[in-house]
């Protein structure tokens, strides 16, 4: 008993020793501590019922904070789940053709590819563009489902990056929201190289445009090269351009170059796990890490095309950008 008296004199005196006058604390806390005193005498019962409340409210607080922080952890908006759409849209597709599709080639089978003019590129730097053309059936069956699951992680981060773009629009043209300054040297910059790198997308997805796919996977080459070579590029580089006006700040930019590049090298990095799987096995008398692409097509003429859309695309932006209130 004594000793709960003194914790909580303790405490009163703790607590009065923040207050800017000196004196009145200390006579607040004397006072305290005696109506504590007088109450550990005479009700002990009831000095326990209310610390007893107390505990038992505050662990209510507790439990009902936890339960709204939770609930904010998921956003399970219509807005969100309407992502569905676009993987339907283009997962659909690939689904079928690749049930469709005639194999006739041996699981053992080694493929040939007799074009001319092809070069030899490692899977890596081709992406889903080139899974089609691997030499070993066994292979080009788990470099297509890889493919399958790079292309549907881009659509996700797109469709996303896209909303995000229409909702920022949304409030700086309704609510004049101001952020951060972002030189505007800076999301030339950006926007420059974000278009350079989908350009280069589309220059390889020509390339493997050209090349002929084995027997039984031309269709699901064709349909590989469209999505992964032209339309996830062109995609990206409108909805990267409007995401890259939305920063707020340079570090803000910074990020979302990093993200937009991030985005369209997934099928590269996923392709890049599948070559080191497969240099491990593939023996001595081929290199199955590798695609043999067709390089007729005159890369330099679309690289000075490339370098001239990029400054355009990031010229027109810019006010662009300005006139829709996100700059």
């Amino acid at each position: 008993m004594v000793l709960r008296s003194c914790l909580l004199a303790l405490l009163i005196g703790w607590a009065g020793s923040i207050s800017t006058n000196l004196e009145v604390a200390e006579s607040t806390a004397r006072r305290l501590f005696l109506q504590a005193q007088h109450v550990v005498k005479n009700d002990i019962a009831g000095l326990e019922a209310i610390v007893s409340d107390t505990m038992i409210a505050a662990t209510k607080d507790v439990k009902g904070a936890r339960a709204v922080r939770h609930t904010k952890v998921f956003d399970t908006s219509f807005r969100n789940n309407l992502v569905i759409i676009p993987c339907l849209v283009v997962g659909s597709p690939l689904l079928w053709i690749w049930y469709k599709s005639e194999l006739v080639s041996k699981a053992d089978e080694i493929f040939t590819a007799v074009d001319a003019d092809l070069r030899e590129v490692e899977i890596a730097r081709v992406g889903a563009s080139g899974v089609a053309l691997l030499r070993r059936q066994c292979d080009r069956h788990t470099g297509i489902m890889f493919a399958f699951t790079g292309i549907m992680l881009q659509t996700i981060f797109l469709y996303f990056i896209a909303v995000y773009c229409c909702t920022r629009i949304h409030i700086e043209a309704r609510l004049q929201d101001t952020g951060a300054p972002t030189p505007i040297a800076l999301i030339f910059c950006s926007l420059f190289c974000n278009t350079m790198t989908c350009s280069a997308s589309l220059i390889l997805g020509l390339k493997c445009w050209a090349t002929k796919a084995p027997e039984g996977y031309q269709r699901l080459h064709k349909a590989l090269v469209l999505l992964d070579s032209f339309v996830i590029p062109s995609v990206s580089a409108v909805v990267g351009a409007l995401y890259l006006c939305t920063s707020n700040g340079i570090s803000s930019l910074v990020f979302s170059s990093t993200s937009m590049a991030f985005i369209c090298s997934i099928n590269s990095q996923i392709a890049g796990l599948m070559s080191w799987s497969l240099s491990g096995h593939g023996g001595r008398a081929f290199q199955p890490a590798n695609v043999s692409i067709k390089d007729s097509e005159n890369s330099t003429v679309y690289a000075h095309y490339s370098f001239a859309a990029s400054a355009l695309i990031a010229v027109i932006t810019l006010p662009l950008g300005w006139v829709l209130g996100i700059i």
